[in-house]
């Protein structure tokens, strides 16, 4: 069987061709993934990590700053102080206080600590 040089080139360019188009396939899809690569870490590195650390941050600092700052109120409170100076005697009027604290900030407990020389009390309200 005779075989034609214009089948010869027509063969060779197509094969040329599917290689080219192989090639370029394959340069383009590696392209295709280093920018997407690049663009994804550029968006979880500027974007998304410090936005998380933002949150996890105010999430900490929500958790903390309401027990400081309803401890800092009574610490400063002039009836735990007359309380306390007058020597502790009605105990069931800091329960009350302490229940109506747990209220109002929707403790889930409170309570109240004295440090005496040598005693300690520590009043709970469930």
């Amino acid at each position: 069987m005779l075989v034609s040089p214009f089948n010869k080139m027509k063969k060779r360019i197509i094969t040329i061709l599917s290689f080219l188009l192989i090639v370029a396939f394959i340069v383009i899809s590696y392209t295709s993934y280093i920018v997407a690569h690049n663009s994804l870490s550029y968006q979880l590195s500027h974007n998304t990590l410090p936005l998380t650390g933002d949150n996890i941050y105010s999430e900490i600092q929500r958790d903390l700053l309401r027990p400081i700052f309803v401890s800092s109120l009574m610490a400063q409170d002039t009836f735990v102080r007359n309380w306390v100076i007058e020597g502790e005697k009605k105990p069931e009027l800091i329960v009350d206080y302490l229940s109506e604290i747990q209220k109002s900030y929707g403790a889930e407990t409170s309570f109240l600590f004295l440090k005496i020389p040598l005693n300690i009390i520590i009043l709970r309200v469930f």
